[in-house]
């Protein structure tokens, strides 16, 4: 990106546009911002999928567990209410 922001000023400077330079370095500029930006939100986004595939096993079997445990507190309490009132 500076090479091209050397040329368009080596290239104006030849014309002799002062204004014409500035404006081109400066929507060079804004255009390298805006590419640095977007590069980083995709490098975020990337991180943030691989981070779900790498804990989505991990997701999985907690709601496995936590499902296994549900069922397991409805037995014992439909066995202790049933014990309640068989008494």
């Amino acid at each position: 990106m500076t090479v091209i922001l050397i040329m368009i000023a080596a290239v104006a400077t030849l014309a002799g546009t002062g204004a014409l330079v500035v404006r081109q370095i400066a929507d060079a500029r804004r255009q390298q911002y805006q590419d640095e930006v977007l590069a980083s939100d995709l490098g975020y986004l990337r991180e943030v999928e691989r981070t779900k595939k790498r804990f989505r096993h991990a997701a999985h079997k907690t709601r496995k567990l936590a499902a296994r445990r549900t069922r397991i507190h409805q037995t014992k309490a439909a066995h202790s209410t049933a014990a309640y009132f068989a008494n």
